[in-house]
């Protein structure tokens, strides 16, 4: 009798978790349509983000401390293809407008094995002599470095010559500085995802080459294929800015 009982608390808790998940996207659902109009309606900017991240989460300042002064020997720039959960998220939150756009680009351009790519940075660096690691930066729903990550066979990678001493702090803080926290810390569908995340740091080494920019930009794309309505920018930008409210708050416990 025990196991049948604890099969049935099982399921019951399993109904709850998809109720409680239900009801969060039903309130959701019922936030965002009244909450356009009213934005509107007080000329509230909706592409605007109010919920900013703006400095390192807890887990990135210890690897910070830990390798941000170790020189770096080679920089490998990274491209793949959105993977497919991610891109079902962004398919979702664009009310499926990123597929149908991304089709319509590959039937004007005749590049019908294009696919939008996530692009990231590999530094391999020298902890002591002999012994290297290799560090991913990369700008996903916001700013992320990691020492825990996985090459994947759909990778391709470019390695860039660089001239001079580099370190993880210096290539970090001469991008922040240049372009602000703002951009340096937040994830936008266009204007700071992490192919332009990518190029930014590019610029700040002076490595911002044709040849580099071949390998990780599709401009075209993001900047000239991608547009949506005023409802559809609400909806992203909802979405990111409860995504910064619980990262913020992640931050202070990771």
């Amino acid at each position: 009798m025990t196991p049948i009982s604890l099969n049935i608390n099982f399921s019951y808790r399993q109904l709850g978790i998809i109720f409680i998940v239900l009801l969060l996207f039903f309130i959701f659902i019922i936030f965002i349509i009244p909450s356009y109009f009213i934005f509107k309606w007080i000329s509230f900017n909706i592409g605007a983000h109010y919920f900013q991240i703006n400095e390192f989460s807890k887990y990135q300042k210890e690897i910070l401390k830990k390798y941000d002064k170790c020189k770096i020997k080679k920089i490998y720039l990274v491209r793949k293809p959105i993977i497919q959960y991610l891109k079902t998220l962004i398919n979702i939150i664009t009310l499926y407008n990123f597929d149908k756009q991304t089709e319509q680009y590959k039937d004007k351009t005749n590049k019908h094995f294009f696919q939008p790519n996530h692009t990231s940075i590999i530094c391999e660096i020298e902890i002591r002599k002999g012994i290297k690691k290799l560090i991913l930066i990369e700008k996903t729903t916001s700013f992320n470095i990691s020492t825990q990550f996985k090459i994947a066979h759909q990778c391709e990678l470019k390695q860039v010559r660089f001239k001079g001493d580099l370190t993880i702090e210096k290539i970090l803080n001469l991008t922040k500085d240049r372009i602000g926290n703002k951009n340096f810390f937040n994830w936008s569908l266009c204007e700071t995802n992490c192919q332009n995340f990518v190029k930014e740091i590019l610029k700040s080494l002076n490595l911002s080459d044709k040849k580099n920019k071949d390998f990780l930009m599709q401009e075209d794309f993001f900047s000239k294929n991608i547009i949506y309505s005023d409802f559809v920018y609400h909806v992203i930008n909802c979405c990111l800015n409860i995504h910064n409210i619980l990262e913020m708050g992640l931050y202070s416990l990771v």
